[in-house]
């Protein structure tokens, strides 16, 4: 059992490893080990693959082979783990993309955390030299890395497949004939796309802004014509207004705002809600207690990168209230993700 002081040490010393992986992801190590001609693979071939300094390499893959990423299978051969394969780009629940966006952009924000505490201000413009999203908009590369983070995050952590189970259990897609399901800020739609998948009754739009909407619809090309037939991209802001609809989604979108940006969007979902439709929030839902959760430190991590943040079922409650939605009932998934149910309120 490992001593308190090991303990605080190891969590003090964390951003060791999160930069190491952070390295790993963007050298390619995962994919180098993947394509060697034999397994394990020796640390020589790796460094060669990847551009790296033989010995340093060997150090970092040695020191993440401790924590269950890589493994030292034999003296200087490297094999891959169930950890490393999240590394894989071509892994269907690969995090390199998120890896990558948290060792880069958001990085840059944590290192001004001292601020966030003095100020109340969020980081980014101070980092980056611009707005969080001004700044995607102003860079392809990061934003089309941004969303395949969010696609990546969506396929594990934030399970698309544990949202449409609670959907499913809690009968949240039962709508009219031609139900029109508008996905606010959904990117590339791909827990838009899945929840088509098999219900032909729905239709389905994803709104976001002009230049993910145009790298999104390059991507449309690949889903499934029973889908693709029933999905529309629509560019737009949606601080300004949104298409109606029988059912909102909204996919950590809400959390990127403070509680005044975020009832703007609220509300304007309100005024786009058509009779009888609901409103789904999905975001982590803060809990009382001490115990861990990971909302909470993505509650940090929100504060210091956007200046939005992680919320309470309580504070869900009034944000809606104030926006002219009525709160109706808060559904778990079985990941981290929760939903949160509105209707609009009645005159």
């Amino acid at each position: 059992m490992a001593s308190s002081c090991e303990e605080i040490m190891r969590l003090v010393t964390g951003q060791w490893v999160s930069r190491s992986l952070y390295v790993a992801a963007k050298l390619g190590v995962a994919e180098a080990v993947t394509g060697a001609p034999a397994k394990p693979v020796e640390i020589a071939y790796l460094a060669e693959r990847v551009g790296a300094h033989e010995e340093s390499l060997y150090r970092l893959l040695r020191a993440l082979a401790s924590v269950s990423v890589f493994a030292e299978v034999e003296d200087k051969k490297f094999d891959l783990t169930p950890l490393a394969m999240f590394l894989l780009p071509d892994n269907p629940m690969s995090l390199k993309n998120a890896i990558i966006m948290y060792g880069e952009e958001t990085y840059k924000c944590w290192e001004l955390l001292p601020k966030v505490l003095t100020t109340g201000n969020s980081t980014f413009t101070e980092a980056l030299g611009m707005p969080h999203f001004d700044w995607y908009e102003a860079h392809p590369d990061a934003s089309h890395n941004f969303s395949l983070s969010m696609k990546g995050l969506g396929r594990t952590l934030y399970s698309d497949s544990s949202i449409i189970e609670a959907m499913e259990r809690d009968s949240l897609l039962l709508g009219p004939e031609q139900c029109v399901i508008v996905d606010v800020g959904g990117a590339y739609a791909t827990l838009l796309s899945q929840i088509l998948q098999g219900r032909n009754w729905l239709r389905g739009i994803s709104y976001d802004l002009p230049g993910v909407t145009a790298s999104a619809q390059k991507y449309a090309a690949s889903i499934d014509p029973t889908i693709s037939s029933r999905l529309n991209f629509i560019s737009g802001d949606f601080f300004a207004s949104v298409p109606p609809g029988n059912i909102f989604i909204l996919k950590r979108i809400i959390h990127d705002w403070q509680d005044a940006q975020a009832e703007a969007i609220l509300r304007n979902v309100a005024q786009a809600l058509l009779p009888g439709g609901k409103v789904l929030i999905i975001e982590t839902v803060i809990p009382k207690g001490n115990d861990f959760y990971f909302g909470k430190w993505l509650d940090v991590h929100m504060m210091t990168v956007t200046g939005g943040k992680e919320r309470t079922e309580e504070e869900f409650s009034v944000l809606c209230h104030n926006a002219g939605l009525k709160y109706v009932a808060l559904h778990k998934t079985s990941s981290v993700i929760c939903i949160v149910e509105a209707t609009k309120q009645t005159p």
